[in-house]
């Protein structure tokens, strides 16, 4: 199964107004719904609980030896990271194997994506394109609290549903507020809980956004 989401920047607009993510399931719904395995071969850390099985001999044996609609994987490329239903050949870093099967093969679980950042699109600087005209391995401006000179920023996909999380706590996000709450769930810890994630910067968002913010002060 080959498998390429984008060989450029995505369109931030898609991000903003959501249709990048209308055939994505949310990680935690595929969590609930396919119930990924936990990977007991991982030797590298004893304590730890993952259930990604990564490259080694005995765990692709292991995943090879598994009915192929319980196989997703997970694929990282320039541009995005996801996990696909099957295996996937291009861009390979891991792989699940769930209880419950995909049914269409075409499932998708987007992660992130990589946008190009406002300070690099400056049409007198020269740096090479793709095929669309976007810029590959730009620099962008040092002092942009966006990308910190990278010239890209990362957009991370809902893993929770933003007007049932506002709905649920009562409040309305501003979209610095509701990225905020998708960087803190994507940096969590295999054995960490979505669910108490979202709790916990809910109750305390003043707090985070106020770390956030001193973040890129320092950048």
């Amino acid at each position: 199964m080959e498998f390429r989401l984008e060989t450029g920047f995505f369109d931030p607009e898609a991000v903003k107004d959501g249709r990048l993510w209308e055939d994505s399931i949310p990680f935690r719904d595929f969590e609930q719904n396919y119930q990924p395995r936990i990977n007991y071969l991982d030797e590298s850390d004893p304590d730890a609980i993952t259930h990604m099985f990564g490259l080694s001999k005995a765990e692709v044996d292991f995943v090879n030896d598994q009915e192929v609609e319980q196989i997703w994987t997970h694929v990282k490329g320039d541009f995005f990271e996801a996990i696909v239903a099957g295996k996937a050949s291009n861009d390979v870093s891991g792989y699940y194997v769930c209880d419950r099967p995909w049914e269409r093969g075409t499932e998708q679980v987007l992660i992130s994506v990589e946008l190009e950042c406002d300070c690099n699109k400056s049409e007198t600087q020269s740096y090479p394109r793709s095929h669309d005209g976007q810029r590959f391995g730009a620099s962008g401006d040092p002092e942009c609290d966006g990308c910190s000179g990278e010239g890209r920023r990362t957009a991370f996909a809902p893993v929770v549903s933003r007007a049932e999380t506002e709905g649920l706590y009562d409040r309305k996000l501003t979209d610095r507020q509701w990225e905020i709450l998708q960087e803190e769930i994507a940096g969590k810890e295999e054995w960490e809980s979505i669910d108490e994630i979202v709790e916990e910067v809910m109750e305390n968002l003043e707090s985070y956004e106020d770390e956030h913010n001193s973040w890129g002060s320092q950048d």
